[in-house]
């Protein structure tokens, strides 16, 4: 059993009939787009959060209650020891935003992916009380760029990393979902429909009235998604499954004004689950 266990496993990380060559290249940069997009979002309120002395709280009481203090702490000691400082929190920006160019296009895309994920560790985790999915969902996108980087143009490399890329989205799309769900369902507020009432009347002034049935309902179908959702890795169920885990972020996106979070979750899935990304059409196989 345990042999037959393995066996599947290895088949799964490494099915030659699966040929998805353009697989990194569309999650790099969808991924780098969206990051660009949402740092020029923001550019203007940025100080606010991440500077030397503007800063709505003093920088260090937000390095304090920051997970990645650890982290963060050496390269301030070493700028501020070096007279960096000035120079550090008036140009970091523009180096991230040039970095997510290069990243985007693909120069020295391992190296690059590195640069940018270092940079967007350093400037948004130093807020990280302001964080929310989204950013941590984008330094995860940013680490798996660097764990299987591509090339703009086409290379057979690209097939490889592509593979693994797909399998490991899925795999981690199936555990934060199924997570999710499980405890998701321990509220009661997902049974009864509260949790989805409170969360829009928490966005807008005014509460959607609607009969108490339909956010039950709403409710009930986000659990039934999450925790059902590992039967995506079945062909049988994975175009209802897809469709319906991409409609639910649209949902989110415009009733909970989550754009970028639901953009990135969308992006995620897509590269995980889309079957047309492939230049070469594969063999029939259970799972892809």
């Amino acid at each position: 059993m345990k042999k037959y266990i393995m066996l599947k496993i290895e088949e799964y990380f490494s099915n030659s009939n699966a040929s998805y060559s353009f697989i990194t290249i569309f999650f790099r940069i969808s991924i780098g787009l969206l990051a660009l997009i949402d740092v020029l979002s923001i550019i203007s309120d940025i100080k606010s959060f991440f500077s030397k002395d503007q800063t709505i709280i003093p920088q260090e009481l937000l390095y304090l209650y920051s997970d990645y203090y650890g982290f963060l702490k050496p390269i301030y000691v070493f700028l501020e020891t070096n007279n960096y400082l000035d120079l550090f929190y008036n140009n970091i920006i523009l180096l991230y935003i040039i970095a997510l160019i290069l990243f985007i296009i693909g120069f020295k895309s391992r190296l690059v992916s590195i640069i940018v994920l270092v940079l967007q560790l350093i400037i948004f985790k130093s807020f990280s009380s302001f964080n929310y999915g989204f950013d941590n969902f984008l330094t995860i996108s940013f680490f798996y760029t660097a764990l299987f980087p591509a090339t703009f143009l086409y290379k057979e490399d690209n097939i490889t990393y592509s593979l693994f890329l797909r399998r490991f989205l899925q795999a981690h799309l199936c555990i934060v979902y199924f997570t999710s769900g499980i405890a998701k369902s321990i509220d009661t507020g997902w049974w009864n429909g509260n949790a989805i009432y409170k969360s829009i009347s928490s966005i807008y002034k005014f509460s959607i009235e609607l009969p108490p049935t339909i956010y039950a309902v709403l409710s009930f179908s986000i659990l039934l998604m999450e925790i059902f959702y590992p039967l995506i890795l079945f062909k049988r169920f994975r175009n209802i499954i897809l469709i319906s885990i991409i409609s639910m972020h649209l949902g989110i996106a415009f009733f909970l004004n989550l754009y970028s979070f639901a953009t990135i979750m969308i992006i995620w899935n897509i590269t995980a689950f889309c079957k047309d990304f492939n230049f070469v059409k594969p063999k029939e196989a259970v799972l892809n």
